[in-house]
């Protein structure tokens, strides 16, 4: 009916069938995807419709038509469960180090312990009244000034050892050794003829004292106006307690001999 209508209007309309569907639709021009028909073919009466015909083959599909707009965006899905922790990574570089802090107060002071208990009681060591130990060195000073009226005055001084010699000291083992302070006196003849020949066994100084075992050596530091000096035991040859030093004096007026001695127990 729209079509006859179209004619009767004196509408210049075309038949348009769609190549995909089919459908006849009346434009003033068909598209590209419509074959015109002839519509005055259409207004003729026409008779029984004869057979459908036998559907031919499907076209080729045409291109695809231009991308329509999104559309709006649908609401956020829930929230879906935690997936399981991934391995531990590697660890990273240590950082540099911070500043140091402000030092901290002191501290309260510990409670003082108990006291332990005392140890047991040592051995007693040697005495001035105890035997000296075999190799042991005792040391001490001997000496005196006097004032001498003429030459030739005989002075003395004695001198007692620390401790006890485990042996008897015999005269020759108590020796004047030649010091400096000596051998200044008179040529090293302030010695008495005695004590020369046995000088040579005190190889120490008045700073550094020394002697032999069983040997008593003097060492004089000071020697003034003294010669035929000579050391002898107390008692003489038979000594265990000290010894006697003594001198002549060479001219009138103050006469002295004094100086460190040694002994080591044999």
């Amino acid at each position: 009916m729209a079509e006859v209508r179209a004619e009767r209007s004196g509408l210049r309309a075309k038949a348009c069938v769609n190549s995909y569907n089919g459908l006849i639709t009346l434009r003033n021009r068909c598209t590209r995807y419509e074959t015109p028909l002839n519509i005055n073919s259409l207004l003729i009466s026409k008779g029984e419709p004869g057979p459908q015909g036998a559907t031919g083959p499907q076209g080729a599909t045409g291109p695809q038509g231009p991308q329509g707009e999104h559309g709006l965006s649908g609401a956020a899905g829930a929230t879906g469960p935690t997936g399981p922790s991934g391995p531990q990574g590697p660890t990273g570089p240590q950082g540099a180090s911070g500043a140091t802090g402000p030092q901290g107060s002191t501290g309260a002071q510990g409670v003082k312990g108990a006291t332990g208990p005392q140890g047991p009681q040592g051995p007693q060591g040697p005495s001035a009244f105890s035997t000296i130990p075999s190799g042991t060195t005792v040391y001490g000073v001997a000496g005196a000034l006097f004032y001498a009226e003429t030459a030739d005055e005989h002075s003395a001084v004695t001198a007692s050892i620390y401790g006890i010699p485990p042996e008897l000291l015999q005269n020759e083992r108590v020796v004047v050794a030649n010091t400096t302070a000596v051998s200044s006196q008179c040529d090293g003849t302030c010695l008495h003829p005695d004590e020369q020949q046995y000088a040579s066994m005190c190889t120490g100084t008045a700073a550094a004292p020394t002697a032999p075992p069983g040997w008593l050596c003097i060492y004089p530091s000071y020697a003034s106006n003294a010669k035929g000096i000579l050391a002898l035991a107390v008692p003489s040859g038979a000594g265990r307690y000290g010894f006697y030093l003594r001198w002549v004096s060479k001219a009138a007026g103050n006469s002295s001999v004094r100086g460190p001695w040694a002994y080591t127990a044999p």
